[in-house]
């Protein structure tokens, strides 16, 4: 399941589930072993993951036109609502019960990402050709998920999926293919489970590869320089004092930091045309996922909260808060929790819905001069708490 993206970084493959032993009372027995859910995701468009560049596709073509041979880009992508769905089958839960063949898996995610792209550019105006030397990044990404069976007893897991580290890309075949492998691993906690899987929390680890393919914007081979008509030019080489009138010498002279007043419209209007015709582009959309393996270690009578929202921007290790930003909890149902600041102030207190679900809404001046909050709960007389959020409050 991809969460990204990257840009994921939506969650994209094969969960193989470990289990702790477990007897089970329902129609339905969860097997101690491995159960392997095969997802399938639905892929994500452009539109569902718009990113911000620090160069534009005329700044890219300029550096390429000016003789660069290297361009450095850095992107960020963010979308807080990113919606994931998708299929869900665990062939051996389905020997007992044919419903776990028809299982559908619905997130909601806190996408983001930021990285950089080094490309390396050869054959010059007339015949560029771009290579991704390095391909890097951080991704921060929160999704809070369910995997929901049509069997006998209408099974469901749901928790979330937490990803805070780094992407790296293998551009090795990107000359040629214009793809980008990228790999990452998540945390993954499951706070309710429903069915067959009444009663149990878990939580485990999730390694995901996913392709970037940016062929569409990157092509092989491109026209140049020479394809431009230089008659419509003349005049302003003659202007510029050229010897001769090429789609090199033209490029020089308007990279040149000397351009004589009235020719710098004109210079832009040539670097503009030459870039289109080099159609040099950094945005990439995700076009296919690997499958990949989610591994739980699931137990029985326990409690699990997490921290969903707010989460920090990518690139940033704390959330910032202000004074009426809510927080949501996922928890087992039933559960009541209490959030408090790291200098024992009391956020809020809420009691988790039969969906896992909680919302704290802050007291008066509860952020303030706080360093991070967490979240207690309590169910059955038992306690669990939440890793700390760090925060900024404003």
């Amino acid at each position: 399941m991809k969460l990204r993206r990257i840009f994921l970084i939506p969650v994209v493959g094969l969960l193989g589930v470990v289990a702790t032993p477990i007897t089970s009372a329902s129609a339905v027995d969860i097997p101690a072993e491995a159960l392997d859910f095969a997802l399938t995701i639905n892929p994500l468009t452009a539109a569902d993951l718009p990113q911000t560049c620090d160069k534009t596709p005329t700044e890219i073509g300029a550096a390429v036109l000016g003789g660069a041979t290297s361009v450095t880009i850095t992107c960020t992508v963010s979308n807080p609502k990113q919606p994931i769905t998708g299929t869900a089958i665990n062939t051996r839960l389905a020997a007992s019960d044919p419903g776990f063949n028809n299982g559908t898996i619905d997130a909601s995610c806190n996408a983001q990402q930021q990285f950089t792209i080094n490309l390396q550019i050869t054959g010059g105006i007339s015949n560029p050709s771009v290579s991704v030397s390095t391909f890097s990044g951080t991704v921060l990404q929160a999704c809070t998920f369910t995997l929901a069976f049509k069997d006998a007893q209408s099974s469901s897991l749901a928790g979330t999926i937490e990803v805070n580290g780094t992407v790296n890309g293998d551009t090795a075949s990107f000359t040629n293919s214009k793809k980008i492998d990228l790999a990452f691993t998540a945390d993954v906690y499951i706070t309710v489970g429903t069915g067959a899987f009444s009663g149990y929390v878990g939580n485990g680890k999730f390694s995901q590869t996913q392709t970037l393919d940016m062929s569409d914007k990157i092509p092989s081979r491109s026209g140049g320089g020479s394809s431009v008509d230089m008659s419509q030019y003349q005049q302003v080489c003659q202007a510029a004092g050229l010897s001769t009138c090429t789609a090199d010498s033209l490029r020089t002279y308007c990279n040149s930091g000397s351009v004589a007043q009235g020719l710098a419209q004109v210079c832009t209007q040539f670097l503009q045309l030459n870039v289109s015709s080099a159609r040099v582009r950094v945005a990439s959309v995700r076009k296919a996922a690997a499958e990949n393996k989610m591994t739980l270690t699931l137990k029985k009578g326990a409690g699990q909260v997490r921290i969903a929202a707010p989460t920090p921007a990518v690139g940033k290790t704390k959330a910032t808060m202000k004074s009426n930003t809510k927080i949501t909890l996922v928890a087992t149902p039933g559960a009541t929790c209490r959030v408090t600041t790291n200098t024992g102030k009391t956020v809020g207190t809420a009691k988790v819905n039969k969906s896992g679900k909680a919302t704290i809404r802050p007291a008066a001046n509860a952020y303030k001069g706080a360093g991070s909050v967490r979240a207690t709960c309590t169910l059955n007389k038992k306690s669990f708490k939440s890793a700390a959020l760090k925060i900024s409050a404003k």
